[in-house]
């Protein structure tokens, strides 16, 4: 056998092992942040420690530590986490096929409506989380601007929804849409037992695209 054989396989062993290990790696990762948004969502984040973050995650406090250097930097990476998800139902939702005989405010006010549905139901603690760590990085305003680009990436996707409303000024209208979804989404999880919620709901995102569409 060659020496460059032996080296090719010497290679290939060294790859088939490494691999693994970085998808460990990541999906601990990923344990680790998705238990700091329960975490979170459960004691605020006053009551969130890396070391409860690591117990509630079934590591030792030393591999938490190896992945995030403090609380700061757990806070920063577990809103990142919480936009990847934010990013995958905005995705979805625009990929939905459109209505021929819908118009464009209608289509608008089911896509926010239906984006609003999956948040506030499928990923409860999640949003909840989302919006405690916010409140943090108001005092904290050197964590937000670490996260400015990811939260960009939200008016980004919220323009995919209004560009049908032809104004021509999409960018704009999407951050308006945006801040009435995240308003609409603290009534949501504030009063999740009032039937007339829904309702309500969709007739205050229709009158504000309406408003968009027309002044």
């Amino acid at each position: 056998m060659g020496a460059s054989t032996r080296q090719t396989k010497a290679s290939a062993s060294k790859k088939a092992v490494r691999e693994p290990r970085q998808a460990r790696a990541r999906e601990t990762r990923r344990r680790l942040l998705d238990c700091a948004l329960e975490m979170i969502a459960a004691s605020g984040v006053g009551g969130t420690t890396l070391r409860g973050v690591a117990d509630r995650a079934g590591v030792s406090s030393g591999v938490a530590t190896y992945y995030f250097q403090n609380r700061q930097n757990l806070l920063v990476e577990a809103f990142r986490r919480h936009m990847e998800r934010v990013r995958e139902q905005a995705v979805g939702v625009a990929a939905q096929p459109t209505s021929a005989s819908g118009s464009a405010i209608d289509q608008s006010t089911a896509g926010a409506l239906q984006f609003l549905d999956s948040m506030v139901h499928d990923h409860r603690a999640d949003l909840i989380a989302a919006f405690e760590i916010l409140l943090e990085f108001a005092r904290e305003p050197g964590l937000r601007a670490q996260v400015e680009a990811d939260t960009s990436m939200t008016d980004e996707l919220a323009a995919q929804l209004t560009a049908g409303l032809g104004t021509g000024r999409a960018k704009d209208d999407a951050a308006v849409l945006v801040a009435l979804v995240q308003g609409l989404a603290i009534d949501w999880l504030s009063n999740p037992d009032d039937p007339s919620l829904r309702r309500r709901t969709r007739r205050t995102l229709r009158h504000a695209i309406r408003l968009m569409a027309t002044t």
